[in-house]
């Protein structure tokens, strides 16, 4: 009796760990992006995508195409780029206030 106990609270344990990574996972996909959302995930995101790629269309290519860089930067948001040209030619402040302003307004609507 205690081992089936045991069995059933494990396993009823192991369901609501997946259903709540699954609502965790749903809640970010469906929130709006921002300037503070990872990078990789605004670019699954096709609105957001073609806002990052209209002014960041490098950056969007190497995420692409560079495993490198996608594994180096995809987990970052915009907000935690860099402002220099070392690292993101053409980021600045601007353009981070920019890119903030436009996925504000999708958001909105």
């Amino acid at each position: 009796m205690r081992l089936n106990n045991w069995i059933n609270a494990t396993l009823l344990s192991l369901v609501l760990q997946t259903s709540l990574g699954s609502v965790a996972e749903d809640a970010s996909a469906t929130a709006a992006p921002t300037i503070n959302t990872p990078i990789l995930t605004l670019l699954e995101n096709p609105v957001a995508r073609a806002i990052v790629e209209k002014h960041l269309p490098n950056l969007v290519k190497a995420l692409d195409e560079d495993y490198d860089a996608a594994d180096f930067l995809g987990d970052s948001s915009l907000k935690e780029l860099p402002i220099d040209d070392n690292h993101v030619i053409g980021f600045d402040e601007d353009l981070l206030l920019t890119l903030e302003r436009e996925l504000n307004g999708a958001a909105a609507g």
